[in-house]
């Protein structure tokens, strides 16, 4: 399976200008960048047999003594980053999509999702977290949390896609990844049926996959799994405070 990192530059936040990165994906929370760690990793599972990262070439050149992969220029927003890719004929079938700012990743986090995933016939997983699994591992950590019928849970970021479905679903990509982490506003865009049984906690995961394939035109499944490190992202400045305590500042 090819592994593609988004590891573009977003906008200016607090985080990129306390810590004077640009890329949140080059910070480096425990001696090394948060794109490092993430390559460490991808590198360590088998199934892994191409990697591919779209972000600004001349910081990911600078990785490429260290790791093997393809570099991909960084285009704008997330739908250009991902459709470049896919323009240059680097994507095919199901392949894993990474978001560049989860260092905590692990071999065995990432291997159990991909096992949860198998056989790959979907055109999109997407893994969801149960809140007392982070709060577990990582106590004190604030996340965005979804309360639904079987749990109360929260995303990651990591995913399998199908090329071909993606290509199809570019102009939705965009509104996809900015309200990921804004629940409310997804379950807004999913329509008033969706808002009551959310209000009244009758949502449940059958309901949210369903949805996901009238708007997005894809066959898709939400995988539960127990490893918080696949969705714990840096993001905030509090973010890297919590980060350099689990990596070493």
């Amino acid at each position: 399976m090819i592994a593609l990192v988004m590891a573009g530059t977003a906008e200016e936040s607090e985080l990129t200008r306390q810590t004077g990165v640009a890329n949140k994906s080059f910070i480096t929370p425990g001696g090394k960048t948060a794109l490092a760690y993430i390559l460490e990793v991808l590198r360590e599972v088998e199934e892994i047999s191409r990697i591919v990262v779209v972000g600004p070439p001349e910081s990911l050149q600078a990785l490429k003594g260290e790791f093997d992969f393809e570099i991909v220029p960084e285009e704008g927003s997330i739908a250009k980053n991902l459709s470049a890719p896919l323009n240059k004929g680097l994507l095919e079938g199901p392949f894993l999509l990474v978001t560049g700012d989860i260092p905590l990743l692990t071999r065995e986090s990432l291997e159990d999702f991909l096992a949860r995933c198998k056989p790959y016939e979907l055109d999109f997983y997407y893994p969801i977290i149960p809140r007392e699994a982070v709060e577990k591992r990582y106590p004190g950590t604030k996340r965005t949390y979804v309360p639904m019928k079987e749990g109360v849970f929260t995303g990651g970021n990591i995913f399998i896609a199908r090329a071909e479905k993606v290509r199809e679903a570019l102009p939705q990509v965009e509104d996809f990844f900015r309200l990921r982490k804004s629940f409310v506003k997804m379950v807004g865009k999913l329509g008033p049926v969706f808002i009551l049984k959310y209000i009244t906690r009758r949502l449940v995961i059958a309901d949210l996959v369903k949805r996901f394939k009238v708007l997005f035109n894809v066959e898709a499944e939400a995988v539960v799994t127990w490893y918080p490190e696949i969705g714990t992202d840096l993001d905030k400045v509090s973010d890297l405070a919590f980060f350099q305590e689990q990596l070493g500042s």
